[in-house]
């Protein structure tokens, strides 16, 4: 397996593309909340009841990463992230 030097350019490339990869998982899990208002019009609901769609996805993403963590140590990260790829 190759490892990747601190301080060198592909280093910084590996932290900046996590950073993004982040950002748009956020960006993705919290992309319906402008419609909140117009899913409880919709579907006749209260506007609490229809943000959970953005809760569900948020405990779901909570409880997930448990549960990540002990395979990642258990796998590698490597093969974590190779799974969650083609998942």
């Amino acid at each position: 397996m190759q490892y990747i030097q601190i301080g060198t350019r592909a280093y910084f490339r590996v932290l900046v593309s996590m950073l993004l990869g982040s950002l748009v998982t956020f960006a993705i899990l919290y992309s319906p909340q402008p419609l909140i208002g117009t899913f409880a019009k919709e579907f006749h609901v209260s506007p609490s009841s229809a943000s959970f769609i953005i809760s569900f996805s948020t405990i779901t993403l909570a409880v997930t990463m448990l549960f990540v963590s002990l395979l990642s140590n258990a796998w590698g990260r490597r093969g974590v992230m190779s799974v969650s790829l083609f998942s």
